[in-house]
């Protein structure tokens, strides 16, 4: 006789299914020029979402030089996404506590940038017509840019890979620009919005990822993207990315000038995290 069983059991054993096809069909890192062997990476990261819930999708094959060698980077990413002005959320205070244990450990670095007192101070913020007392967190130094820079291409190689059917080529170009919880200026989100009319998110059944995970894009699906990027209320991330040979010299022209000590999260640098001594 022969017993069917379904619920978790069954999707454990699809999702190992669904991993294992993945990998082993893998031409290429997604990150790098590497052809394996391959480990399982998500994007975004499992721990950006609360109680490690992440909706399935976006999981791409990388060499383990590029997953391993980006943890710091996914940790500090992680905790900026959970930091909010006033936080309501009891969950995100939790999770802050423990991303902020995992940077000590895998980006001593940036938490060393974080630590000197000059690096806060006392501020006041108006809501809803009231002023209430915060704290402002100076996030502008070599360290913090070094590691929201690489995650920023970790995530343009993603979505590129997801949104046009295969990794970018290491010859392309990519422009990224980062924004924590003070957010895009309202007038360039809308902007880019306009020209960004296609959404996506991570989905599962019922389960998405919409308020923790979600982009507006547009791309023609063979060597051109555009994004907006969100992670949590805090983390977003503007994104340019290209490998059509008509487009890479026009897209240097044009994001060239927004790169530099005027817009000190703003970068453009071509794909690969093979050419980066990786943070530590």
């Amino acid at each position: 006789m022969k017993i069917l069983m379904g619920g978790k059991l069954g999707e454990k054993k699809q999702k190992e299914i669904r991993h294992k096809s993945l990998l082993d069909n893998a031409e290429r890192c997604v990150y790098c020029s590497s052809t394996g062997p391959f480990t399982l990476e998500h994007m975004p990261p499992i721990g950006m979402f609360k109680d490690r819930d992440r909706p399935k999708g976006w999981e791409f094959p990388s060499c383990e030089r590029c997953n391993n060698g980006t943890t710091g980077v996914d940790a500090v990413a992680q905790m900026f996404a959970m930091i909010e002005p006033f936080n309501e959320n009891a969950w995100k205070v939790k999770k802050f506590s423990k991303l902020l244990s995992s940077v000590r450990n895998t980006a001593p670095s940036v938490s060393k940038e974080l630590a000197p007192p000059h690096a806060r101070k006392d501020t006041m913020l108006r809501v809803n017509g009231l002023l209430r007392p915060a704290i402002e967190l100076s996030a502008n130094g070599p360290e913090v840019r070094r590691h929201l820079h690489l995650f920023s291409e970790k995530v343009a190689m993603a979505a590129f890979s997801k949104l046009c059917g295969r990794p970018i080529e290491m010859s392309g170009v990519l422009f990224t620009e980062w924004y924590l919880n003070k957010g895009m200026p309202m007038e360039m989100y809308h902007a880019c919005l306009s020209m960004m009319p296609l959404f996506g998110q991570l989905e599962q059944g019922r389960k998405v990822s919409h308020g923790q995970f979600s982009l507006n894009y547009n791309t023609d699906g063979k060597g051109l993207l555009a994004s907006v990027v969100m992670f949590q209320s805090s983390l977003s991330m503007l994104l340019f990315a290209t490998d059509d040979e008509k487009h890479v010299k026009p897209l240097i022209d044009a994001l060239g000038d927004l790169v530099g000590p005027h817009r000190p999260t703003a970068q453009l640098t071509s794909p690969g995290l093979e050419k980066l001594v990786f943070c530590t």
